[in-house]
């Protein structure tokens, strides 16, 4: 076999790897010519040639940050010294920054004597971009952390503590926790007028007396009355510059301020406000923190004794988060220290060059499998597999592009190892396959999705609290009227008919929560969009036609998706019933598309009844959130739930400033084999 034709292997190999090779010859002491491997326009853009007729290109494409560390490694290569690989930035020819991992290996004459340096850039920019992600993935953890924590310890004060004065004391502390502030306070709405209920001034910028003999009008401070109207928060970072702001006597060392109000459903209770003697003290994202808090104590003045259950649910929330930060950190240590293994096949299949991991077991004995090293016939476990893989290899050779193929082996005692694999055409007689095994990348993914439920619950569980709590107040209301009052017997009556009727409606909003928090599990399978929503549309079409919905239809041919049959019908038949609820005066178009693009399938339900409300468009997957008259505010948020438990996508955008609604459902395209 010629010697060139090693060397071509091994280059279209080396080119796959987004890296390139140089060598560097020094005399007396200093670089000068240096050679660059083609590959190196793939990285830095620049060809060698450029590098030839520019000998400096080198130097100037390292970014100005890291030039000087580059220099030092490379003195330290020239002293002798053993150096390890160096990781910085350059920028592309054009204008482009790529992070590239460089070794450097001494070249020495016989008297030791440094002749030169052979180099390998390698592009890591990707494996950055993942570290800079996670990194900011961890930051956000920390912050979700906090305010679990800060919201666990609030739950439990009020199981604690059932007098207002001492809840509301908790939440001030609390509030000093998460933001730093010269003085807060919680005001109360009562009629036209605000009154301090608690207070906390560590500098004593007034006096207690001052504090319990204020009273504010609403209409003497128009940013605490805008906070109420809107039930948004009020940020003022100068209050010197504020022209709405308003100066109240013994009160002028406030500089920066900012109120959240306290709501519970349409009403606003109060306002937690906080107080800087400094400008600009606050931030937004110091607003964001309390809003969680301000939320606790809305629920903490109507119904202390829901918190008991909340804090369970926050507690396993914690420990979720918990959870996925650690596999989130061992994911982290695996990418970092094993590198993903490589085979090198003919057409036909047969195994020419193997660098596998040194402790992935399973996929040892399969690459053996495939290379016919174990007697006897094939694993009858892995047989299947086998053949896809020979499938895969063939089609990258067909299509000359990369193919992307997850698979699964077994791992005594009874684990499975998950893998993917990438078939790359390097030439016209080889796949290049690089294999990784992201079986903690999975985990990490279900545990995710498992926090998420999580979170969807304790977002039910509030919800839940505000919709059982006024047919108990109604309840309590008409039960006291009965019992502590001589009224005549119609009255009575009257009233134990309404509090047989506030029962029910509890009843049945204990059974729809019920159903929904125990979905029946359903076996996935693969399913033509298509031909089921044709199902769904049948089932749909009467009250469509009652509704005077004009129904058009595009499907596009699209390959199967997995996915639980039952379920996606109880989707797509919510969204269908929901455009024939529309209270429109004007007859209604509905639109249904499935389309297919590179790895999901999309499914759009486009009607052209009145936009959504923009206050209500990001809360509208929200449980008991509903823009119908009689709606539940269910249908959606159980719709969502499932389709990301299918690790979909379920999105809902206003196409015009009056008219048209669109909802999109992606679904992923996986080709997958156990």
């Amino acid at each position: 076999m010629p010697l060139n034709w090693d060397e071509t292997r091994y280059k279209h190999i080396l080119e796959s790897f987004h890296g390139y090779t140089f060598t560097v010859d020094v005399v007396d002491g200093q670089a000068g010519e240096t050679h660059h491997s083609p590959g190196c326009t793939k990285v830095t853009g620049y060809s060698p040639a450029e590098y030839r007729a520019d000998p400096a290109l080198w130097y100037r494409m390292i970014h100005d940050a890291d030039k000087s560390d580059v220099l030092a490694h490379i003195d330290r290569l020239k002293s002798g010294a053993r150096v390890a690989p160096i990781e910085h930035r350059v920028i592309r020819k054009d204008g482009a920054v790529r992070w590239v991992r460089n070794t450097l290996v001494p070249r020495c004459g016989a008297n030791g004597k440094l002749l030169g340096y052979d180099g390998l850039i390698y592009d890591i920019t990707s494996r950055k971009q993942v570290e800079i992600e996670r990194e900011l993935l961890l930051a956000a953890e920390r912050e979700q952390r906090l305010r679990a924590e800060t919201m666990g310890e609030v739950f439990l004060a009020l199981s604690a503590h059932m007098r207002l004065d001492h809840v509301l004391d908790e939440i001030l502390l609390q509030s000093r926790q998460l933001v730093s502030f010269s003085a807060a306070n919680i005001v109360l709405v009562e009629g036209d007028q605000l009154r301090i209920a608690r207070w906390h001034d560590p500098q004593n910028h007034n006096s207690h007396e001052h504090i319990t003999m204020l009273q504010q009008a609403l209409s003497s401070l128009p940013l605490d009355a805008q906070a109420i109207q809107s039930q948004q928060p009020v940020f003022v970072p100068h209050t010197d510059l504020d022209s709405h702001w308003v100066k109240v006597p013994g009160f002028e060392w406030i500089k920066s301020f900012f109120a959240v109000p306290i709501c519970l459903g349409e009403q606003t209770l109060g306002l937690l406000r906080l107080d800087s003697d400094t400008p600009n003290a606050f931030t937004a994202a110091d607003v964001e923190r309390l809003l969680p808090l301000a939320s606790a104590a809305a629920i903490a003045l109507e119904n202390a004794g829901l918190y008991d259950r909340a804090q369970q649910e926050l507690q396993e929330r914690t420990a979720a988060e918990k959870a996925l930060r650690h596999s989130a950190n061992r994911n982290q240590a695996i990418f970092n220290a094993i590198p993903d293994s490589m085979l090198l096949f003919d057409p036909a299949g047969q195994l020419h060059h193997k660098n596998l991991t040194a402790d992935d077991h399973p996929l040892h004995r399969f690459v053996a499998e495939l290379s016919g090293r174990v007697p006897g016939r094939t694993d009858s476990a892995n047989a299947k597999l086998v053949n896809r893989w020979q499938q895969q290899i063939t089609r990258a050779l067909v299509e000359n592009e990369p193919q992307l193929f997850e698979f699964q082996l077994h791992s005594p005692p009874g684990n499975i190892q998950e893998y993917e694999a990438r078939f790359i055409c390097t030439g016209d007689s080889e796949v290049l396959v690089i294999v990784r095994n992201v079986t903690a990348q999975k985990q990490a993914e279900r545990q995710a999705r498992h926090a998420e439920r999580l979170a969807a619950l304790g977002q039910l569980a509030a919800a839940l609290a505000h919709e059982i709590n006024n047919p108990l107040q109604a309840i309590q209301s008409n039960l006291d009227l009965v019992l502590d009052y001589n009224i005549d017997p119609e009255s009575t009556q009257q009233s134990l008919l309404f509090i047989r009727e506030e029962i029910e409606r509890l009843k049945d909003t204990t059974h729809r929560i019920l159903n929904y928090a125990r979905p029946q599990s359903e076996e996935r399978k693969p399913v033509n969009l298509p031909a089921l929503l044709d199902q769904v549309i049948m089932l749909a079409n009467n009250q469509l036609k009652k509704s005077n919905v004009r129904l058009t239809t595009e499907f596009q041919p699209v390959p199967a998706v997995m996915a639980a049959p039952g379920q996606l019908i109880q989707v797509f038949l919510n969204l269908l019933l929901n455009t024939a609820d529309l209270d429109d005066e004007q007859r209604l178009h509905l639109h249904v598309s499935v389309c297919p693009t590179a790895e999901h399938v999309v499914t759009t339900f486009q009607n052209s009844g009145p936009v959504i409300p923009p206050h209500m468009l990001d809360r509208l997957f929200e449980p008991f959130v509903t823009t119908k008259k009689e709606g539940t505010g269910l249908g959606l948020w159980i719709s969502r739930t499932i389709i990301l438990q299918h690790q979909g996508t379920f999105s809902v955008e206003n196409i015009g400033p009056e008219r048209g609604v669109r909802f999109v459902i992606s679904l992923p395209i996986r080709e997958s084999l156990s």
